[in-house]
């Protein structure tokens, strides 16, 4: 499953602390939880990777092995 979020809230936070959005650890948190809701409504357990930060935020979710 692949998300992508066209305006993210959290990269105007990061950026306006200085760190690239995708790298931050705010935006670890924001991406786990959504992989978490992933999961909780699934019934298998997914992990999040950034797949961009350029313009638009997306996030890949894949199934743990």
């Amino acid at each position: 499953a692949t998300l992508t979020f066209p305006a993210c809230a959290m990269h105007k936070v990061v950026a306006a602390q200085g760190t690239p959005a995708g790298s931050a650890n705010l935006c670890e948190l924001f991406h786990e939880y959504f992989a978490g809701l992933l999961s909780a409504f699934s019934g298998k357990s997914y992990a999040a990777s950034t797949v961009s930060t350029v313009g638009q935020c997306t996030i890949k979710f894949q199934i743990r092995s």
